[in-house]
């Protein structure tokens, strides 16, 4: 079975035996109680389970003989069948499509299934699963919603109008049943390891054949797609998303990984409407949310831009990309004063953040405040990643004296920074052009203020 049989129950403090095992079965409802008991303190009546405390103690036996067992991971990730449990000391009953009865005192590794020659008992414990889980739960239609209900009233408010929409999932519905689909489970492990080792043909290579076993799995479709990303085979993946929203495997985590990988094809046409889509499901997706808005940006869709921004607010107050989006907001609106505020906002909260600092630096330069201009241009140089921004700079218009000195100093700075890194000194050359980049959102209505479109992952 691929359920972990022993999860151990570690507990340290004052008064507590040292280097004490037991070996009785134990549930974490039980932990409460246990915890109120060591404390003195007297339980609610609303409180479930027993107190482990005089077996810990004293070594004198409680009832916590029954143990209910779920797991809804296979149905949610792999669209398996759900799984569920009961436990005793003696007895181990696995409700699946196919159903499992083991005897732990005499078969502890569960090797031999008894549910033909047990009928009796198994129908008991199947009785315990049911009083615990619930009746009703044979055929439920579970609901989750990545946000809470006041939350989606605000995004709503903002014109999210399906915002976080509840994810419906049918228990007790046909689905293979996991211990059928081990093969496929083992792939899914193995193409982890290649990836992580960065044996990326190996990774499409074994996660193709475990397609193949399980044409329906999700999360199958997700590591294929990621092996080609990591291969830089964008419209490959792409390819492996589109056939997965085909078969009606559409999660929000498709939509946002679809649309990433149309930025970094150049079309933004496309990656709009798929990140859109991925936040109507998931809007509690900050980063997917960050990305959208810089899709609308680029598009001239500049309400739309401000909503995605502002959703990220009202869930993130401390998420400097989305001032820094609504900085360029009001700069399309030519609105300086909520320009700034929302730039030096973002600079508040993400002191680590480059961006900002940069745009700031443009705007005040454009204003005319060159030492303000300079004192921002110069932390920026200062912060940004060589690798990163070295070919990526615009060609800063500004008063010549700032310009060059601000050139000067960029130079200075990742000379410096190069010697001691790599103990040689470079004297990088100016981009002007910053569209050239794939990953990188100029906006063309005013050269030199930008954001970045995230893409990691």
């Amino acid at each position: 079975m691929i359920w972990t049989r022993h999860v151990p129950l570690i507990i340290a403090g004052p008064g507590v035996p040292a280097g004490k095992v037991i070996g009785d079965q134990v549930r974490s409802i039980d932990v409460a109680l246990t915890v109120l008991a060591f404390l003195s303190l007297p339980p609610s009546s609303e409180v479930q389970g027993v107190s482990l405390w005089p077996l810990i103690e004293q070594g004198r036996k409680v009832r916590s003989n029954y143990a209910y067992l779920e797991t809804l991971y296979p149905r949610t990730y792999m669209g398996w069948s759900e799984l569920r449990a009961m436990r005793t000391d003696t007895w181990k009953l696995i409700i699946a499509p196919h159903p499992e009865l083991y005897n732990l005192d005499r078969d502890p590794n569960e090797t031999t299934n008894l549910i033909a020659k047990y009928p009796a008992d198994a129908d008991e414990l199947q009785k315990k699963v049911w009083e615990a889980a619930g009746v009703g739960t044979k055929q439920e239609t579970l609901t989750a919603s990545p946000v809470d209900a006041q939350t989606r009233q605000e995004l709503e408010s903002l014109g999210y109008v399906s915002a976080g929409a509840p994810r419906e999932i049918k228990l007790g519905s046909d689905a293979p049943d996991p211990k059928d689909r081990v093969e496929v489970l083992k792939t899914l492990w193995q193409v982890e390891r290649l990836l992580n080792a960065k044996a990326y043909p190996a990774a499409v290579q074994s996660m193709q054949q475990g397609l193949k076993l399980d044409p329906a799995n999700p999360m199958a479709h997700l590591y294929l797609a990621m092996a080609f990303e990591r291969m830089g085979q964008y419209a490959r993946a792409v390819e492996v998303y589109e056939h997965a929203l085909r078969i009606n495997l559409a999660t929000d985590q498709i939509y946002s990984r679809l649309g990433k990988d149309y930025l970094r094809l150049h079309q933004l046409d496309k990656a709009a409407p798929a990140m859109a889509r991925a936040s109507e499901i998931n809007p509690a997706d900050l980063d997917n949310l960050r990305n959208l808005g810089t899709a609308y940006l680029e598009l001239h869709r500049i309400d739309e831009a401000e909503r995605a921004f502002k959703a990220i607010t009202l869930q993130n107050d401390r998420y400097a990309a989305a001032y820094n989006g609504l900085g360029l907001v009001a700069i399309q609106r030519d609105d300086s004063g909520a320009a700034r505020r929302n730039f030096e906002r973002a600079i508040e909260v993400g002191p680590e953040e480059v961006e900002p600092l940069l745009n700031l630096g443009v705007l005040y330069q454009k204003a005319g405040q060159k030492q303000q201009a300079l004192h921002y241009l110069t932390l920026f140089l200062e912060k940004a990643p060589r690798e990163q921004y070295g070919k990526m700079l615009p060609d800063v218009r500004a008063d010549p004296g700032v310009a060059r000195r601000s050139v000067k100093q960029r130079s200075e700075v990742w000379s410096q920074r190069s010697e001691s890194e790599k103990g040689t000194a470079t004297n990088p050359a100016l981009a002007p052009d910053l569209r050239s980049c794939p990953w990188l959102s100029l906006a063309p209505w005013q050269v030199g203020f930008f954001l970045i479109f995230d893409l990691d992952g």
